[in-house]
């Protein structure tokens, strides 16, 4: 199992770092995010609740995806759910309602 475990750890890394990327690091969609003044707090709380999950969601996959020993299938079946979650709750967020200075282009 040697290229699902490297893709399974792979995605693990990405989940890790990719949510502070964007929403911390990345001046210009930091700008859209963390450090909008035109988010109220409680946005920007959620924010920063969803960076802390997928990196510790990411590090949980990622650590079920190298670790050595028996049940391999089984901790990289885990290791896939884990992962998913972050990626699922983001795509299937896209039908909920946005509020109006969301849809203004302001986030």
């Amino acid at each position: 199992m040697p290229l699902p475990r490297a893709l399974i750890a792979f995605v693990g890394v990405i989940t890790m770092v990719s949510a502070v990327l964007a929403d911390l690091v990345i001046p210009d969609l930091a700008a859209q995010h963390a450090f909008n003044a035109g988010w109220p707090p409680h946005a920007k709380f959620h924010d920063a609740q969803y960076m802390v999950m997928t990196v510790l969601l990411g590090l949980i996959g990622l650590m079920l995806a190298v670790r050595q020993g028996q049940n391999m299938r089984a901790r990289l079946l885990c290791a896939t759910a884990i992962l998913a979650t972050p990626w699922l709750g983001h795509v299937r967020s896209a039908p909920f309602p946005r509020h109006s200075h969301l849809r203004s282009g302001v986030r």
